[in-house]
């Protein structure tokens, strides 16, 4: 520019005329830098109405779940209130009726944390704090929050816990939050008398934390939308689920350095597995002679 300043120049060459072998040639240079920020406004008009696509979709489909177990804790303390008016006070009825508005609250609250972390992962507001551990300090509190839906289910967890004990920089909570999910839907998109199972080993300077279970399996189609945000695969709405606890497990396994893969066949089940890289362990100093 006549400031000094570089701009963006789209250029033509051809050749003018040719004379006892030299050859004139023109060159024709066109400032492009208009064109070229109105390719970058109409990117970023794009992107915007992209992102507020998006929210608002989140925002349908988060008030769609929202709103079934929330309609089930008004619907049966209205139960109950009838009830209590009409002096029918039968204690069975109302520890069934108590019992289905607690797992709906547990689900409520469970649902309202998912989306919570998922704002402040997308707002990278969420901190991790790493620490040194050996994975399989987390793994059995992991298998003791799931052992009772697993009892409910009759799906047995089996845990190597012959593991490496090869040590690792995660946050623990996280990493317990993301085997408690992993876990979670092994047992319940397992078949009921199904397996799952645990194992931990060391290679190539990763360490790696498998889940895998008996359940039906997935269909290429499926595991390619696995981690898509609110997709739930065709799952049945008879069983629990946001569809957002694995992008949350992914993205969580990444701030630590790590990553999230996952295998599965149609009728043989699904392997989840967390990869993260180990520490390299001190060597110990040979002791003097005396």
């Amino acid at each position: 520019g006549t400031d000094g300043a570089r701009v963006p120049v789209e250029l033509h060459t051809g050749v003018l005329w040719r004379h006892g072998g030299v050859s004139t040639i023109i060159v024709i240079g066109r400032d492009v830098s208009l064109e070229q920020a109105l390719a970058e406004e109409r990117a970023e008009r794009e992107a915007a109405l992209a992102s507020n696509a998006a929210k608002t979709r989140f925002l349908s489909q988060m008030s769609h779940e929202l709103r079934t177990p929330l309609n089930a804790v008004l619907g049966f303390t209205e139960l109950m209130s009838m009830d209590v008016e009409e002096g029918q006070l039968d204690p069975e009825a109302m520890r069934t009726r108590l019992e289905l508005v607690r797992q709906a609250g547990r689900h409520l609250l469970s649902m309202i944390d998912d989306v919570l972390d998922l704002s402040r992962i997308e707002s990278g507001q969420l901190e991790l704090r790493p620490v040194e551990l050996c994975v399989e300090d987390v793994t059995d509190e992991a298998v003791a929050m799931v052992s009772g839906a697993a009892q409910r289910r009759r799906v047995t967890v089996g845990w190597d816990e012959a593991g490496p004990r090869q040590p690792v920089m995660a946050d623990r909570t996280r990493l317990r939050q993301v085997l408690m999910n992993l876990l979670s839907n092994a047992v319940k998109y397992n078949r009921e008398g199904g397996a799952v199972r645990l194992r931990a080993s060391a290679q190539g300077g990763e360490v790696t934390l498998e889940v895998c279970d008996t359940g039906r399996g997935m269909v290429a189609e499926q595991l390619a939308q696995l981690f898509e945000t609110f997709n739930r695969l065709g799952v049945p709405s008879t069983i629990e689920g946001t569809g957002i606890g694995l992008v949350i497990a992914r993205s969580l396994i990444e701030g630590m350095g790590g990553r999230l893969s996952a295998s599965s066949e149609p009728g043989s089940g699904s392997c989840f597995v967390v990869h993260l890289p180990c520490l390299l362990t001190r060597a110990t100093e040979p002791s003097s002679a005396n």
